[in-house]
């Protein structure tokens, strides 16, 4: 057993993941042993802090963290991963790391240094004059983090190194279709639905296409409803594209029977979004599912207050049954699932 130290690339992130965890047995996005706790770590705001997040008592193999890590929804979120062994007791100074770091024999390859902050790698460097450090050609790593003014420290295997610099391309938030389809993987991967096959799907919004064409692959047909011109990688042979305002096409809806999905990802706040879904609700079959980009002002956290009044203007149609910030999302975003009543 050990915990797990992540280094993610936005402090909002470390909330996203801390509200995962706590639904790990709701949601299919922690497998078995990743820990029992997991904790957004040091001083921090809605936006800015270290970006830290703990995962207290992980069991689960080097391995399945790293498979982990390479999921489509957090490939390239997570830049470090320290991995600490709770029974090794944390150096209460940088002068008391270095000589509890001293009192233990050489590495006898070279070892490769992580540490948060950055600033203790020279540090650490600087006081342990024996050992030999490189960071490429290395036998095993030093990982070091300060956590509430506390260093904690493990000497790890070289398969215990996790480093990745994200390419250019994979921090684009505008790239278009990709983007937006990787927030309808993300969810029907957290609610177990990745590997199903669905009968209809209304997508309400859907220019220029992402979640039309994720939607394509796992149903028999789609309508994609929208005035605007569509992807046309996205208008596969079973997509209908009603090319008109979703207010305005509710009679030729009506025309292909009952859906077993409505999806909705308009770039419109969800005071404008809303009322068409309620329009729409009627056309979904009882147990159906009704997936919903929410689009806010402001960046804050807490969103029970729309979160009840959603509750309340669906009441008797449908049930809310999760309100996810999913790491596809913008800080500004949360998506809604609830269930044809």
């Amino acid at each position: 057993m050990r915990d797990i130290v992540l280094k993610l690339g936005h402090q909002s992130q470390c909330f996203r993941i801390c509200e995962y965890h706590k639904l790990r047995n709701e949601l299919h996005m922690f497998e078995e042993g990743f820990g029992h706790t997991a904790v957004e770590l040091g001083p921090h705001t809605n936006k800015l802090g270290p970006e830290l997040v703990l995962l207290k008592g992980v069991t689960a193999s080097p391995d399945a963290l790293l498979d982990w890590l390479a999921t489509p929804h957090m490939r390239g979120m997570c830049t470090r991963m320290y991995s600490l062994h709770p029974d090794t007791h944390p150096a209460q100074t940088k002068e008391d790391l270095i000589k509890e770091l001293l009192s233990h024999p050489v590495p006898p390859d070279p070892v490769r240094l992580q540490c948060h902050p950055r600033s203790l790698e020279e540090y650490l460097q600087d006081g342990l004059p024996n050992w030999n450090f490189h960071p490429r050609h290395f036998g095993s790593v030093l990982q070091c983090v300060e956590i509430d003014g506390l260093y904690h420290f493990a000497l790890n295997s070289k398969r215990e190194c996790y480093l990745y610099a994200p390419p250019k391309e994979a921090l684009d938030r505008h790239a278009g279709c990709c983007r937006a389809r990787k927030k309808l993987e993300e969810i029907f991967t957290a609610l177990g639905m990745l590997n199903q096959h669905f009968g209809l799907a209304i997508d309400i919004g859907a220019a220029p296409g992402g979640w039309t064409s994720f939607l394509a692959e796992r149903c028999t047909h789609v309508l994609a409803v929208d005035p605007a011109e569509m992807n046309p990688a996205a208008l596969q042979e079973n997509v209908t594209h009603l090319r008109s305002k979703a207010a305005d096409a509710m009679s030729d809806i009506a025309t292909f029977g009952h859906a077993d999905l409505l999806v909705c990802d308009m770039n419109h706040h969800l005071c404008d979004t809303l009322p068409v879904i309620q329009t729409a609700i009627p056309y979904v079959r009882k147990g159906g599912l009704v997936i919903l980009t929410l689009k806010f002002f402001g960046i804050g956290r807490d969103r029970t207050r729309w979160v009840e009044k959603i509750r309340n203007d669906f009441e008797g149609a449908a049930e809310v049954l999760q309100v996810l910030w999913l790491h596809a999302n913008t800080v500004n975003e949360r998506t809604l699932v609830a269930r044809r009543l």
